[in-house]
């Protein structure tokens, strides 16, 4: 009877042992805080290490001490992000001043276009974004203080720039929306007078709707009348319009209000430039476009213009230069205009953050980000953006 009592009490004891480990082991689970630095400890009692999902997102535990990593962390040869408070970054952030975007997994994204939100962006070999100049591909391509790929006419500083629908930033002869413009070798419009060795061209200075334009029919540049074809050149010589006579000199310059000879006879101009004397046909003569209008062919859409600016005429304003191609291991540009106004920031969530306490009874599972598909993140990336995808291109790389 003493021995089964004293069975009983045995068994009773070894069983409250059990059972006040058990709420141990339970209590002890959760987020703990040793200095600054969190652990995770398992149901188990054990210290997790590697991947920790929680309602909140991702969290890395290092793999020697179970310490929760923030900041940047390569793990099977990717980067990823983890912010002040341990969730894994998704989508844009920054860190400093530079912005950064991760897919849904967690990885960033490297040396790669990025469509978003229909705006394309370029992330650079370090992940950051990029912002003002940019060469590759053999090309120049602007992205604004957001980061935003520039398209179409684009202003940076105090000159006006061409970007096609890929991106790309125009130079020499161009036609836009069925008008003949030219872009100086560091790809600024040109306005003023153009000498290709051959011809000579107008594009309009003045500011508004016909700025950079190239001229046709009759101009008056600083007070002087010039005549230029449907091709865009500079005529010289006899011009025929409504069965009136007008004579260019060899600098482009109308005759008007004076008398001259030509070719052994004396011809006299009103102040409008017309032909009072004239008999018969001049040996040479320009039949006048009724009307300004855009060049027609092909020949005029490079209107046999060299983009060599050594050949201009010492009317021709100056160019800058395209600055040099950097190396290729950076693959970095200096800008050769500097941006206006300063860097803005992109209209993105910064992921900054920084809560002093965990919440030890969030659900937690030892999951990777990468063992299951994710979905759109209220705060990640958005399952429209395409990495990879080229400006002017309907899908990216596979």
């Amino acid at each position: 009877m003493k021995h089964t009592i004293r069975k009983m009490l045995l068994t009773g004891a070894l069983s409250g042992l059990l059972s006040l480990s058990t709420i141990s082991a339970i209590y002890a689970a959760g987020w703990k805080s040793d200095n600054g630095t969190w652990t995770y400890i398992d149901e188990d009692g054990q210290t997790h290490k590697s991947w920790l999902q929680s309602s909140s997102g991702y969290y890395y535990m290092d793999l020697s001490n179970g310490v929760m990593t923030t900041g940047w962390k390569k793990i099977d040869s990717k980067w990823y992000y983890f912010k002040s408070n341990g969730i894994m970054a998704t989508g844009w952030f920054k860190v400093g001043n530079e912005w950064f975007y991760t897919l849904s997994n967690g990885s960033l994204v490297q040396g790669s276009w990025l469509k978003s939100d229909s705006n394309y962006y370029y992330l650079r070999g370090s992940g950051a974004m990029a912002t003002g100049w940019r060469q590759m591909d053999g090309a120049w391509y602007y992205f604004k203080p957001d980061g935003r790929a520039a398209f179409g006419w684009t202003k940076v500083g105090d000159k006006t720039y061409y970007f096609s629908g890929s991106a790309k930033m125009y130079t020499s002869w161009n036609e836009i929306d069925g008008i003949y413009y030219y872009f100086n070798a560091d790809g600024s419009m040109k306005t003023g007078w153009i000498n290709d060795g051959t011809h000579k061209y107008y594009m309009e200075e003045a500011e508004g709707e016909n700025h950079g334009k190239m001229s046709f029919g009759f101009k008056k540049i600083a007070g002087t009348s010039y005549y230029f074809n449907e091709k865009g050149h500079m005529i010289t010589g006899w011009v025929k319009l409504n069965d009136k006579y007008y004579y260019f000199e060899s600098d482009g310059k109308m005759v008007a209000g004076k008398s001259i000879t030509i070719e052994g006879k004396e011809y006299t101009f009103d102040a409008n430039g017309v032909c009072t004397n004239i008999s018969g046909t001049p040996s040479s003569v320009t039949n006048a476009i009724s009307e300004t209008k855009k060049a027609e062919g092909k020949e005029g859409s490079n209107a046999k213009a060299t983009t060599e600016t050594s050949k201009a005429s010492t009317e021709t304003s100056g160019s800058a230069t395209l600055v040099p191609a950097p190396s290729e291991d950076k693959k970095e540009s200096t800008q050769p205009t500097v941006p206006a106004s300063t860097a803005g920031e992109p209209k993105k969530t910064d992921t900054t953050e920084d809560p002093k306490t965990k919440n030890p009874s969030e659900t937690v599972k030892a999951k990777s980000p990468a063992d299951e598909t994710q979905k759109n993140p209220s705060n990640g990336s958005s399952s429209k953006d395409e990495v990879g995808l080229k400006p002017g291109e309907t899908s990216g790389p596979k």
